[in-house]
């Protein structure tokens, strides 16, 4: 745990970066992702931009684990166990203001995750879009023909 923020509290962090920024977002997202990544590889000793097919499929693997994790981070903070009695508020989602924050950032660590695996195979926003809007279309179709 950081000395810095040893509660891990996030709520604190919220601020609208949208008002001055021009340009793409995902393509902005990708690009700070891979710059945390690649400082991370430097930290290990590793070169991102040589790290082989093998090394990509480690790094895959375990951010798939770290997913995984925050997933696990992100339900303890909801009302999923249907063993437990919690408070009406609770059941219907009336959290405060700053839990709804702290819920919404584990669904952010679980993206800086996926994106790390999009990043290590290779799939820039262009591509993301690409492949994501082709996608979507194929899931609406096939929901067109009873899938």
């Amino acid at each position: 745990m950081s000395d810095v923020n040893p509660e891990n509290i996030c709520a604190h962090l919220y601020k609208d970066y949208t008002k001055d920024f021009k340009g793409d977002m995902l393509e902005k997202i990708l690009s700070i992702q891979t710059e945390l990544q690649i400082l991370l590889e430097q930290k290990k000793g590793s070169d991102f931009n040589n790290l082989t097919f093998a090394e990509r499929l480690i790094r895959l693997d375990r951010n798939w684990r770290n997913f995984s994790v925050e997933y696990g981070e992100l339900m303890d903070k909801l009302p999923y166990k249907e063993w437990k009695n919690y408070p009406k508020e609770v059941l219907e989602g009336n959290f405060p203001e700053k839990d709804w924050l702290e819920i919404k950032y584990e669904l952010i660590d679980m993206a800086h995750f996926f994106f790390n695996m999009c990043i290590y195979m290779g799939i820039d926003a262009k591509e993301f879009f690409n492949l994501y809007i082709s996608k979507n279309k194929e899931n609406l179709n096939r929901q067109e023909r009873n899938y």
